[in-house]
Order: C-alpha cells, then sequence, then structure tokens
C-alpha cells in the first residue's frame, strides 16, 4: 500500500520513508509527518528453540539452523532422539524375560527334553526378539529429517526401521501440523501427532512423531525453510 501525505495526499516514494523512527517526509509540501497506521511492520518470527531430543545440524559457526547446499539453496536437517525414560523399564523387562528363555532351552537342551520342549516357548521368543529389537532401538536410534532443495527426505538409524521417506517438494504448497487420525484409531490411549504437506492433490503426513511439541518444532523448521507460512 502506498504511503500518502495527510497534508497534500501525495504519493511518498520509498527513499523518503524511514522505517526506523516512523517518519515520512513529504516532497510537495516539504512536511514530516509520522507513518502510523499507513505503514505496519511485521513481527519478527519468534526463533525455533528445540525441543528435548530435537536438534539442528548447523554449519560449523552454528550461526544459523539453515545452511546453503551446493546451489545456495537453503537447507535443513534436524535429528530426534528416540530415547524416552520408559526404555529404561523396557531394558530391565527384556533382561528378565530373554533370560528366562535362555535358562529354559539351556536346561532341556543339556537335559535332553523332548521336541515339544523346545517349540513350546516359540512364540514367547518371538516376541522377546521384537520387544529387544525395539527397546535398542529406544537407546540407539535417532531420525534423521533433512531439507534439500529439491527432496524432504526421512531416515532412521542406525537400526533398520520403517518410515524412510524422500518426498519431492516440487509441488508442495504449505505445511500442517495435527493429530495422526490413522495411527489414532488403532491406538486410542496415545495419540501421535505428525507433520504434514499439503499439495496440490492432497494432504500427507511424512513425519511422525509422538510428541506435539516436538512436530510443531518440526513443521515450523521446515515451513520456514521453504518460505511458506508457520503452521497454525
Amino acid at each position: 500500500m502506498p504511503v500518502r501525505c495527510p497534508t497534500c495526499q501525495s504519493t511518498i516514494p520509498v527513499d523518503d520513508v524511514d522505517l526506523s523512527t516512523r517518519l515520512g517526509k513529504c516532497r510537495g509540501c516539504n512536511s514530516v509527518f509520522e507513518l502510523g497506521a499507513q505503514v505496519v511492520t511485521a513481527s519478527p518470527a519468534a526463533p525455533l528453540v528445540p525441543p528435548r531430543g530435537y536438534a539442528f545440524e548447523t554449519p560449523a559457526s552454528g550461526e544459523s539452523m539453515y545452511r546453503d547446499d551446493a546451489r545456495g539453496k537453503k537447507a535443513l536437517v534436524i535429528t530426534r532422539r528416540w530415547f524416552r525414560y520408559v526404555a529404561l523399564f523396557l531394558l530391565l523387562f527384556c533382561i528378565v524375560w530373554d533370560g528366562f528363555l535362555l535358562t529354559w532351552y539351556v536346561g532341556g537342551l543339556t537335559q535332553g527334553a523332548p521336541f515339544f520342549f523346545q517349540i513350546f516357548p516359540l512364540v514367547h521368543v518371538a516376541v522377546g526378539i521384537g520387544l529387544t529389537y525395539y527397546t535398542a532401538s529406544l537407546f540407539l536410534n535417532r531420525s534423521r529429517i533433512e531439507l534439500s532443495a529439491e527432496h524432504l527426505n526421512v531416515s532412521h538409524g542406525p537400526l533398520p526401521w520403517p518410515g524412510v521417506k524422500a518426498l519431492p517438494l516440487a509441488s508442495v504448497r504449505g505445511v500442517k501440523v495435527g493429530p495422526d487420525r490413522r495411527w489414532w484409531m488403532q491406538n486410542r490411549n496415545q495419540a501421535m501427532w505428525a507433520v504434514f504437506v499439503e499439495t496440490e492433490a492432497e494432504v500427507k503426513p511424512v513425519v511422525r512423531l509422538l510428541d506435539e511439541d516436538g512436530a510443531r518444532f518440526v513443521g515450523t523448521a521446515v515451513a520456514r525453510a521453504l518460505e511458506l507460512p508457520d503452521p497454525a
């Protein structure tokens, strides 16, 4: 919106407007006036502070959460640590569970137990393997959310885990944050939050997180890197 002189209604050139003092000068009538409501300056976006367990991978200088890639485009890397305190309880449970199964099989094999004795706890063995792998993942794994000029890449490691994605950014029109309804229908005792991207055709989740603060942090960081409005 052009700035006008309140005395003679002339349009004021940009060079004659000082936003720091919120004053303007009219060359036509030589008036100096306050800009008032004619100019609304946007409040700077609040700096992003990573919640516990989240971190930016920044350049060596550490001056910004964003870094320039080889093409001079903005890039962003966020890591999320999987560890939660429940992992300590699961570790103790796995030690007891797996220790019992180990004792069962060692005792059976050394005493020449029948074949049925060996196959009876196979379901328990499968549960122990799965639970032990999950517990190890809580201690060791990190999710890596990497935004380049062309893709949003999501990966997990060092232990392999599903959910690896590479999303082209050419059609992204917005970023949203909200509960993952599909997951919630199956696990009503705990809400999982997700970061969604909006394209011309659909809205799809790209990063699933357990906590709301983490989802909003990741969603806001991605939106700002893409120069899109912050998610509501």
